[in-house]
This record gives structure tokens, C-alpha cells and sequence, in this order.
């Protein structure tokens, strides 16, 4: 589908407004062309691909990309920094990918979808909520809820700040990289596998209430709340204390 200044070509005009209670669906991909403007303003769009070389803007609604891989950088169809606030809903069935220099800001809005984050996402509202799967290689961070399944690289980071509280519900949740606590709490009501290389550190509250297993480094200050840890690697040990229903210090 094709909107433009030329009639020709052009399937909807050049001014094209989506709002609520309206659906549009388009198998292929959505070009917009240098004149045109496509206004999403509460309804729901599904479009296979989206090349946007005029003026989409999303104000509300849900935004759905079926077939195209998304990208969030410089280089992405939607810009460098994305901002999802509250009555927008950004969905994705294939790859969605932040780059390094891109930054997925969920201000009371919802992504889902399978994410790769090479550069930042961050949830700054209860009300938000980042859905599906997330393979993390940068930075996640903010206070809000994951509903994903979190895949936490080696070169990736959580990290719950002072008054943040990052809450994972999805389960088979796994940490290669790095958890920091830096005064905030990192809920995951489902289980938590810390590999060989994860680290969690920090100060802070830290759940697990499927339970934890630790085949990496922890070296907290924290309240822990969840099932016993299961120890499946030999010669770890907590260089700080602990809480788990009652103060105790592990050695």
C-alpha cells in the first residue's frame, strides 16, 4: 500500500487518518512517500512492513509489524528513540531490534514482541508492560513490569535504581551478564537461573519466588524473598548479608 501526492500510485491520498474504533490491515508493506501523512490516532493497524518517508505519527492506538523485522536506531522505521505512552500498543511477529544507539522508552505504553536489545530499554510506569521474549545485550532498566521471558546476555544489564521496582512474571528467566541492584527491587515471580558468569550484585530487594539457582557470582546486600537457592556451583559464596525469611548469614 502506497500513500502519496500522486493519485496515480496512491491507494488512501496523502493526508490519511486511522482513529479509534477503526482497523486497518495491510498484507505487504506501507510506504509513505515525501508528501504524504499518516495519522494513527486510536485505531488498530497491521501492516506486514512500514518504509516511512513522510509523516507517520503515532498518537494512539495499536501499531502491529507482521512480516518486516523492526529496528529501533538511527537507521529504524520508527526513528532513534521511541516513546510508547500510555493508549499505545506496539506489537511485532517477527524480530524486533534496538540498536546501539536506539532507546525503546515505555512511558505507559506496551510492547510485545521478540525483542533484541543491543541499546537501551526502559520502563518508566506500572503501567507499562514489555511482553513476549527479550534477549538483552545493553541496558534494561526503569519500574514497571516484564512480562517477557528475559534472556540476559553477557554483555547485557538490569538494573533496579532507588524507588525502581522492575517486576518479571514470565518464567525460564536466565542471567549471563550482569544484575544490579542500586537501591531498587528486581521481582521475578517466577524462577531465576544465574549462569556460569552472571553476576548479581548490589543493594536492594531482590525476588525470586519460583526459585533461584546460582551457577554464577552473587556478591549482594540485599533482602532476599523466594524459594531456597539451589548451590550448583562449587566454591561460590554471598560476601554480604542476606535475608530469607528469617536473618541468617550464608557462608
Amino acid at each position: 500500500m502506497t500513500i502519496g501526492s500522486d493519485l496515480a500510485t496512491s491507494n488512501l491520498g496523502n493526508n490519511f487518518a486511522l482513529n479509534r474504533m477503526s482497523t486497518l490491515t495491510v498484507g505487504g508493506t506501507t510506504t509513505l512517500d515525501g508528501f504524504s501523512m499518516f495519522t494513527l490516532d486510536g485505531g488498530t493497524f497491521s501492516t506486514g512492513g512500514l518504509v516511512d518517508n513522510g509523516g507517520f505519527t503515532f498518537n494512539s492506538g495499536t501499531l502491529n509489524i507482521t512480516s518486516d523485522n523492526l529496528s529501533i536506531g538511527s537507521a529504524g522505521q520508527l526513528g532513534g528513540d521511541v516513546e510508547l505512552v500510555r493508549g499505545q500498543t506496539l506489537t511485532t511477529t517477527m524480530a524486533a531490534v534496538v540498536a546501539g544507539d536506539g532507546l525503546l522508552y515505555l512511558n505507559g505504553g506496551n510492547y510485545s514482541g521478540s525483542l533484541t536489545n543491543a541499546g537501551q530499554v526502559t520502563i518508566d510506569s506500572p503501567l507499562s508492560n514489555l511482553g513476549g521474549t527479550i534477549t538483552n545485550d545493553g541496558l534494561l532498566n526503569g519500574n514497571g513490569r516484564v512480562s517477557a521471558l528475559l534472556i540476559n546476555n553477557t554483555s547485557g544489564e538490569v538494573l533496579a535504581e532507588s524507588g525502581d521496582t522492575l517486576r518479571f512474571t514470565g518464567t525460564g528467566n536466565s542471567n549471563s551478564g550482569q544484575i544490579t541492584l542500586a537501591g531498587g527491587t528486581t521481582r521475578f515471580e517466577e524462577d531465576l537461573t544465574n549462569e556460569l558468569g552472571g553476576v548479581i550484585t548490589g543493594r536492594g530487594t531482590l525476588y525470586a519466588n519460583g526459585g533461584l539457582t546460582n551457577r554464577g557470582n552473587m556478591g549482594l546486600q540485599c533482602r532476599y524473598h523466594g524459594y531456597p537457592w539451589r548451590r550448583q556451583q562449587r566454591g561460590w559464596r554471598f560476601h554480604h548479608r542476606l535475608w530469607w525469611r528469617h536473618p541468617h548469614f550464608l557462608r
